[in-house]
This record gives structure tokens, C-alpha cells and sequence, in this order.
């Protein structure tokens, strides 16, 4: 330890680095050896940390913060119209390094939860079904508020610190590239936010949250980026919570039970087709589907083995059989009450609505995203 402090002493000009720093160096040449912790496929970030030398690390690290940052509470106030009375699902890393999830009721929209932080921290909020309603960053001391509708996500507003607030403008500015299958267009503006804002947290987050990585520039872009910017603590909040802030699974479709348009457990079994078009939908987004399945009407999947079903994301079936009554063509119609908290769903980690995944004969996604048109021309369909 002395032997690293003496080197550390060197590279500050002869002075002694902070605790903080001398943790946030501590943990970088962790997150280095782990590739897998920041060389991601696409949007498939499920990663964990799986040996005991990692753990240790961690452990060191995340005593060393919680030694020397200002440990404080950090409060959330918000309105999301749409939510109604109903409970939302919390996670972010507590002062201590354990990472608290847990549920916050909401009234007429309206919610409030307050934590216990040491520095800058991750935060996600999902619905009781687990999907995302949004995500941002808490500092101790902070008071934010969040603001804007259920069915418009990517314009939810954000307020109480400097990065929550340019990550909300950030998504709100983009959103039309954060609902593109493809995620080209949205790599290309976060590589340029980064090149352009070398020391800003918000470059950090974007690359380890919001980039695919699809070209493989990740590492690269990460060395660009300014030290003091890349706290030990977000890296490792990324680490441990990517499952809730991943938008994207290459998961492999298998058997799977849901209730059928009669009450009754069905089976869905993609090997039993050619292709598999499934449609996950809600209340909020009953008017897409719809719009789908008009596409469909002048389409003719008859003759090419496929299974076109839909998977309804709600608790109440009051209005589900009459949506669907009409539609201009047949479908297999699901229930999943559970929503993305279904065993059989929580592997593929949608956290929008409406997506649409078509599958070949073994499982293998061909297409996910919100464009069903796009689906059909990846399945060789259209």
C-alpha cells in the first residue's frame, strides 16, 4: 500500500491523492481487468461479477468511499400522469454498497421516496411490472423532482442536480433515436457528446447506459474521458443494476405459459412455427397495436408458417377481449398480469411499449424494437 501511494504521489506532482481519488484509481484498474464489465454487445448488458478477487476489490473500494464521502439523503418527489394508484419498484446503491430495492406506493400519480447515498449513485425507477419509467443520477443532498406522462417516457423531466437534468434533456432531445430499432443514429450523438464533453459525468453514463457498443468503440471512448469523472461508484452501480437499465436481451425465445383468451394456461412454443411475431402491448399503448395489426391486414402470413400472438401487460382484463375483438386479422392472444416480472419473461428484458420480437423455429431473435414493418423484413416476411 505504501509502494502505491509513493507511485500515486509521483503522479500528482509530489502531493498526497485523496482517499476518494486514490478509491476511484483503485477501482479503475478493476473495471480494465474486467472486460466484461464495460465490452458490451449491443445492448446486451447482463454481466456480473463472478470471481472472489472482484469481490474483494469491490469491497475494498466501496469502504474507502464510504470512509471519505459526505454520506447524505437524497430525496424523490414526482408525477408521472398515467401511473394512477398503484406502486413502483426503486433501486440504487446505498452509503454502506448494498443495493437497495424496494417498493414505493403512488397516489393519484404522485410518489415520494428518500435513501442514503456517499456520492454520485445510479438510480432506476420501474412500474410494479418492471418496466423502466425512468432513470438518473443521486448525489447526497439532493432534492429532485420528476415530471411527465406514463406513455411518454423519453420526455419525462428531471430536476434537482446538473447531471440528472442534462441525462433527462439528453433522452428528451434524442427521443426519437432512443425509439429506433436500430441504435446507430442514437451511438453516433453519444459519441459526440462525449468527444465534445471529455470532463462531464453525463459522458460516463451515456457510454456505460445508453451506448450499444455495436462498433466496439466503448473502450476507447471511455479513455477519452477525464478520471475524475468516472467515479468507482457509478461503475460499479452499472455493474450490479444492468439488468434494470439494459433495453436489450439477444435471449433465445423458449416454452413459455401465459393465460389464454379463454382463462386458461396455454403454452407458447416457438419451435412449433417457422417464425414467431409476438407483440407485447398495454392500456397505453393499445392504439400501436392496433396500427400493427392494420399493417397486417394487407399482408398475407397464411401460407408461411408463422405464429403471430400478442402478450397483454396488465393486472385487469376489463377491456383486453374487446380490443382485440375486432382487429382485421387473427392472432393468439396472451394475458401476462406479471408483465416482465413473469418467470417466463424476465430473460428477455423488455422495458418499452410496445415491443415486437420475431423469433425463427429454435428461438433465435431475428428482430426486436417498436416497428413491426422492420420485423417482417428481418424474418424475411415481407
Amino acid at each position: 500500500m505504501g509502494q502505491t501511494v509513493n507511485l500515486l504521489r509521483h503522479r500528482f506532482g509530489g502531493s498526497n491523492p485523496s482517499l476518494p481519488t486514490l478509491a476511484a484509481l483503485m477501482a479503475w484498474p478493476l473495471v480494465a481487468s474486467l472486460r466484461a464489465f464495460v465490452l458490451i454487445e449491443g445492448m446486451n448488458k447482463h454481466h456480473r461479477f463472478t470471481s472472489v478477487l472482484a469481490s474483494l476489490w469491490c469491497g475494498i473500494v466501496l469502504l474507502a468511499l464510504a470512509a471519505c464521502s459526505g454520506v447524505g439523503q437524497f430525496t424523490v418527489t414526482g408525477k408521472l400522469r398515467g401511473l394512477g394508484i398503484t406502486n413502483v419498484r426503486v433501486a440504487y446503491r446505498n452509503a454502506d454498497g448494498s443495493i437497495t430495492e424496494k417498493m414505493v406506493g403512488v397516489q393519484d400519480d404522485e410518489f415520494r421516496f428518500n435513501g442514503e447515498v456517499a456520492e454520485a449513485t445510479l438510480l432506476v425507477v420501474s412500474d410494479i411490472q418492471g418496466m423502466q419509467l425512468f432513470r438518473t443520477v443521486v448525489n447526497a443532498g439532493d432534492e429532485i423532482t420528476v415530471e411527465g406522462e406514463r406513455a411518454r417516457l423519453n420526455e419525462v423531466k428531471i430536476r434537482g442536480n446538473e447531471t440528472g437534468e442534462a441525462w433527462s434533456q439528453f433522452i428528451s432531445t434524442n427521443s426519437a433515436l432512443y425509439a429506433m430499432p436500430s441504435h446507430e443514429k442514437l451511438d453516433e450523438a453519444i459519441e459526440k457528446f462525449v468527444k465534445e464533453n471529455p470532463d462531464n459525468l453525463l459522458s460516463t453514463v451515456l457510454l456505460l447506459v445508453d451506448y450499444s457498443n455495436e462498433s466496439g468503440k466503448l473502450e476507447a471512448l471511455l479513455a477519452t474521458i477525464n478520471d475524475k469523472v468516472k467515479p468507482a461508484s457509478i461503475m460499479l452501480d452499472y455493474n450490479e443494476m444492468s439488468t434494470l437499465l439494459s433495453t436489450q436481451s439477444n435471449e433465445a425465445l423458449k416454452l413459455m405459459t401465459f393465460y389464454g383468451e379463454q382463462g386458461s394456461f396455454v403454452t407458447f412454443n416457438p419451435n412449433a412455427v417457422g417464425r414467431s411475431v409476438l407483440i407485447f402491448w398495454d392500456n397505453a399503448t393499445g392504439s400501436k397495436r392496433r396500427a400493427m395489426m392494420n399493417q397486417l391486414e394487407a399482408i398475407d402470413l397464411s401460407q408461411k408458417n408463422v405464429m403471430l400472438a400478442d402478450v397483454y401487460f396488465e393486472t385487469d382484463t376489463s377491456g383486453w377481449r374487446s380490443s382485440w375483438r375486432n382487429d382485421p386479422v387473427d392472432a393468439v392472444h396472451y394475458w401476462a398480469p406479471q408483465g416482465t416480472m413473469h418467470a417466463h419473461l424476465k430473460a428477455l428484458n423488455i422495458v418499452s411499449l410496445p415491443t415486437v420480437i420475431v423469433a425463427d423455429s429454435t428461438g433465435r431473435q431475428l428482430y426486436r424494437g417498436d416497428n413491426l414493418m422492420e420485423g417482417l423484413k428481418a424474418a424475411s416476411l415481407q
